[in-house]
């Protein structure tokens, strides 16, 4: 699914010189002003799992993790918000509708307070599993109950970093397949 993710890259405010090497700023659009708040919110996730409010949504030292980078990814992804359409950059022109993971928006657009977990700010709970480790033929199983959850739907992510392959007479040149079952 690609994109993976959208964020804000319209009108974003931007350096620029100015008159006489003064600082200056610019108005600009594009996936280049949208980049900088995907890593920004990437390093919001690392902060929220670093510090511990993982699993409480409140800040607990103790449970403090370095998160993986798959994890990044995977709390990034979940989080996005379908959008109902797309602007097309021109003044007055009809903004192109749009679908859950569709080209225009992937997984949808970036909402960190549905990603994670914060005590009285949130909807949902989190649950995350990091770093489990598989061996070629493994099945990893994890059972859990929902209970009496208020929330309107259930989002399960699983992502992962594929080793790169030495061959180059294969494609797709997966080396690793890993099937989610819900």
């Amino acid at each position: 699914i690609k994109p993976d993710i959208c964020a804000p890259g319209q009108g974003i405010s931007s350096a620029n010189k100015g008159a006489n090497r003064q600082c200056n700023s610019v108005l600009k659009s594009g996936t280049s002003m949208a980049c900088p708040g995907v890593a920004g919110a990437a390093l919001l996730v690392r902060q929220y799992f670093v510090e511990g409010f993982s699993p409480s949504g409140t800040r607990v030292p103790a449970d403090g993790f370095e998160p993986s980078g798959a994890l990044v990814k995977a709390v990034i992804l979940n989080s996005g918000r379908v959008m109902l359409g797309r602007d097309n950059g021109s003044n007055g022109a009809p903004v192109f509708l749009s679908t859950e993971f569709d080209e225009s928006q992937g997984f949808g657009l970036i909402s960190l307070v549905d990603g994670l977990y914060l005590r009285e700010k949130s909807k949902g709970q989190v649950r995350v599993w990091d770093r489990e480790p598989l061996t070629s033929g493994q099945a990893w199983t994890k059972s859990f109950v929902l209970g009496a959850c208020r929330a309107a739907h259930t989002s399960i992510t699983l992502t992962y970093f594929d080793k790169e392959n030495s061959s180059t007479a294969c494609y797709p040149c997966l080396v690793n397949r890993l099937d989610l079952t819900v």
